[in-house]
């Protein structure tokens, strides 16, 4: 496969269900009615034993969710699915067999049935080594380098939870006005929802590469993800590339 895209899903907050659902199975009524400590014991490792029950109903619901989508969009015989520990998955689609319009249906499709990250990352003939008459080494090097790819394209879908988490952080303690004024320039990235009176900032989004570029998508639109990173960096608290390459400078004049 010379053309191929690499869908890389990971559910989100995985860990922190898990978490939870140990914790309350360790409040269980149960064990306060324990008679001693003998009893205290069995009952803890009985419930020991159903910890993880629900975080595996919910990676099974997962993975049935995947394939659900992939068949509505005819992919599920030829898709080639690799796993990547317990929450992840790899998906890797022919680009030969689906338009560029068709797999950004896909994409938004997955993010909207699954509670995932959503990375792309291509292989295409523009790539040099994946042209006509490369070795096939070299086209399996490509391959891998878009499948390492996939690592910062999550990195950038990780800042803009973030982000969000940040914002709605300000939201509760400022209000909306200033929130607002933290997002600027990124408004259609970053939108307040109200639901049942309760004001949120969300951002639903999926990140694709295509030639080493990124690019961040969510319905209707569209950002290039170099022209709102010191925007992006600015609400995470960080220092901009400018700031950074300021800084670089003034050290360099000071030791000269």
């Amino acid at each position: 496969m010379d053309s191929a895209a690499y869908i890389s899903l990971d559910v989100l907050d995985l860990g922190v269900d898990l978490l939870l659902e140990y914790e309350s199975l360790l409040q269980d009524e149960e064990l306060d009615k324990a008679k001693n400590n003998q009893e205290k014991i069995q009952i803890f490792n009985k419930l020991s034993l159903e910890a993880g029950d629900q975080t595996t109903k919910k990676l099974r619901d997962f993975r049935d969710n995947v394939a659900e989508v992939c068949d509505k969009f005819g992919l599920k015989k030829d898709l080639i699915v690799a796993e990547v520990g317990g929450d992840e998955l790899t998906l890797v689609v022919n680009s030969k067999d689906i338009s560029e319009e068709k797999l950004q249906e896909l994409l938004f499709a997955l993010k909207q049935k699954t509670n995932t990250r959503v990375i792309k990352t291509v292989v295409g003939e523009t790539d040099k080594n994946v042209s006509p008459g490369s070795s096939e080494e070299d086209k399996v090097k490509e391959h891998l380098k878009a499948i390492k790819r996939a690592e910062t394209g999550a990195g950038i879908a990780k800042d803009i939870e973030e982000a969000v988490r940040k914002l709605n952080l300000i939201l509760q303690t400022h209000g909306e006005e200033a929130v607002a004024k933290k997002i600027g320039s990124l408004s259609k990235l970053f939108v307040i929802e109200t639901w049942e009176k309760k004001p949120e900032v969300k951002s639903s989004v999926i990140v694709s590469e295509k030639e080493g570029e990124f690019k961040i998508s969510k319905l209707g639109y569209q950002f290039d993800y170099k022209s709102i990173q010191s925007d992006l960096d600015g609400i995470l608290g960080r220092k901009t590339p400018a700031q950074s390459a300021e800084e670089e400078k003034v050290k360099k004049q000071n030791v000269a």
